[in-house]
């Protein structure tokens, strides 16, 4: 039987593991390629046959894997399969060279790709004979599952125990795993350091601008990385955001090559099957794959249609080419931000001493809370009725403010959508309010659909990312993402997903107190970010890539929680409320300073949105 098999029983951490189903493998090899691909430079074919799109995303890794060591022990080897199972190419082949011929062949790698938390166990089964004697072991892993890896290669969050053994058998290459489980696990580590984050952009359904998601892609040599981009704009929005956006590539589009870089170093990508389409249609769809590609590197772009130009302005595009399309309000960075106390409502740069111009700014209205708009020119104001309710109050900045016909006991934080003329607030905990000028200086609400949002428990908070199609809210102290869904031509939050905090997944978590959209600046292509108050108090603010993949602690240096209110905005330090006042940050590792010292009354900080 040869050497003697050993085992090793190591415990260690993994983090968070993720599943991939069957139709999200992007690494497809195009068998001809070598024949048209010379000095990373894919030349067009003379024929233009249409090929489908799948058929020409090249991959490939720029080595071949090695066989596992045979000196690793089961448990060893166990850690090994799910490290190298970080790598699709070839149907898993790094994975697959653990497992038994048989195994290899039978193994169903399609089926998800699962992300395990970083508390999990890899050991020799405690209820399982171990007989090194007869070539035998088993290796438990065991440990939470917090989010999978979707068919659209997008990041789905979740909590769940997951458990499964790897039996396995000594052969003359070492141990061999005899029946692996259904789908692939890869710890989140091995995911981070191989897997590309980029940004895929739609347009959105109901208004100018275009839409950000995140996405990431396999392990795979930088030439093809531009045709997996492609191919997941060809499937379209994932189902975070189905219902609020376009596609970018219409059904049936065809490729005629490959996606690649031509002689002059743009990325070129060369369309059949198009059909006609009004000129500003073809203008969106180049601009959608020119912000998608260049989230990846800013390379040019080039796009045809059967060899000729889609766009005959230039043959190579920016994004910087498509500023009016990026996104339907420019936010004015030169405005400073409010903060509401004692009933008024405040600049940011001067506080407690210069109130806005108006009737806002004397106290009239008995402010609780308020947002201006991201252009500056409205603002809104809830405050007291003077009679225990809640009033909501909009116009324009500096001036006298309409009364929205609203009763209600409690109003949120109003937020603007994308614009100057749509705000939305949550009644009472339960219902969300759509509030639309109606270009006579009056104001009026209609409720909107969000019974997905209310089973989660009351809403506390509500807030729109810059695109006005996603939204992020806090219900029943949990954090939750979501669109703005067209449904029979209204508006409806649909596409729910709860967030989880940065932690032990095994525990439920801290309550969520606000939230607030945040990215490094507005043209920022690496993806938006959220900032999270909740009841941890050694844990009191932190941060969250907008699918919750990533998340960090800020320190909480001289914060008092809870911290009753958060605002963040592009380029500006984030600001928080705790019974002590007002204080800001900019860096995730440093100490909070103070802003604004308020003991025993509350404050309410706005950022513009």
């Amino acid at each position: 039987m040869g050497r003697r098999p050993h085992h090793g029983t190591r415990r260690g951490g993994f983090e968070i593991m993720k599943r991939m189903t069957g139709g999200n493998r992007l690494v497809v090899l195009l068998i001809a390629a070598s024949m048209f691909a010379v000095a990373g430079c894919a030349a067009i074919p003379d024929s233009s046959t249409p090929i489908k799109l799948e058929q020409v995303v090249e991959g490939g890794r720029a080595s071949t894997p090695e066989p596992p060591d045979s000196q690793l022990s089961a448990v060893e080897l166990a850690r090994s399969f799910l490290a190298d199972s970080v790598d699709p190419d070839d149907d898993h082949r790094a994975a697959r060279m653990h497992l038994t011929a048989e195994a290899a062949d039978s193994w169903n790698d399609d089926v998800s790709v699962s992300l395990l938390a970083s508390n999990y166990n890899a050991i020799d089964a405690p209820d399982q004979a171990v007989a090194p004697e007869e070539g035998t072991a088993v290796v438990e892993v065991s440990g939470w599952e917090v989010g999978i890896l979707n068919e659209f290669s997008a990041f789905e969050p979740r909590r769940e125990r997951k458990e499964f053994l790897l039996p396995m058998r000594w052969t003359d290459d070492g141990w061999r795993i005899t029946d692996p489980p259904p789908g692939v696990v890869i710890p989140l580590t091995d995911f981070r350091d191989h897997y590309q984050p980029v940004q895929l952009y739609f347009f959105a359904f109901d208004r100018p601008g275009l839409v950000p998601e995140r996405r990431y892609l396999p392990p795979a040599t930088n030439s093809s990385q531009p045709g997996q981009i492609v191919e997941l704009l060809k499937k379209g929005p994932s189902p975070a955001l189905q219902g609020a956006v376009h596609e970018v590539l219409p059904a049936g589009v065809n490729i005629r090559h490959a996606v690649a870089e031509n002689e002059e170093g743009a990325i070129e990508i060369d369309l059949t099957s198009l059909g006609e389409s009004p000129y500003e249609e073809r203008r969106q769809m180049v601009a959608g794959l020119v912000f998608s590609l260049q989230s990846l590197r800013p390379t040019p772009v080039r796009v045809l249609v059967e060899g000729v130009d889609v766009l005959p302005e230039r043959s190579e595009w920016h994004r910087e080419d498509f500023n009016d399309l990026r996104r339907a309000t420019v936010p004015d960075h030169d405005l400073p931000g409010l903060v509401v106390r004692d009933g008024q409502v405040q600049t940011l740069v001067a506080v407690g001493e210069e109130p806005v111009p108006g009737p806002a700014g004397d106290g009239a209205y008995l402010a609780r809370s308020a947002s201006q708009s991201v252009t500056g020119s409205n603002l809104a104001v809830v405050g007291d009725d003077g009679m225990g309710g809640r009033k909501l109050w909009a116009g324009e900045y500096g001036a006298e403010l309409n009364p929205v016909p609203i009763e209600a006991s409690s109003l949120t934080r109003p937020t603007w959508r994308a614009g100057d003329s749509e705000l939305w607030t949550v009644a009472d905990g339960r219902t969300v309010l759509q509030v639309v000028g109606t270009g006579e200086g009056g104001w009026q609400a209609h409720e909107v659909a969000a019974g997905e949002l209310r089973e989660y428990g009351e809403i506390s908070a509500l807030r729109f990312a810059f695109d006005g199609m996603r939204v992020v809210a806090v219900a029943g102290g949990k954090l939750l993402v979501g669109a703005i869904v067209n449904s029979g031509g209204k508006p409806r939050i649909g596409n729910l997903r709860e967030l989880l905090l940065p932690g032990n997944p095994q525990a439920q978590g801290p309550s969520v107190t606000a939230v607030s959209w945040n990215s490094p600046s507005t043209e920022s292509l690496e993806g938006d970010l959220l900032v999270v108050a909740t009841e941890n108090p050694e844990a009191p603010v932190v941060r969250l890539q907008e699918d919750g993949l990533d998340g960090r602690t800020y320190q909480a240096t001289n914060l008092n929680p809870p911290i009753t209110e958060i605002t963040a905005f592009p380029g500006r330090d984030v600001i928080v409320a705790d019974e002590n006042g007002l204080w800001t940050t900019s860096d995730l590792n440093g100490y909070w300073k103070q802003l604004l010292r308020v003991s025993g009354a509350s404050v309410v900080p706005s950022y513009p949105g």
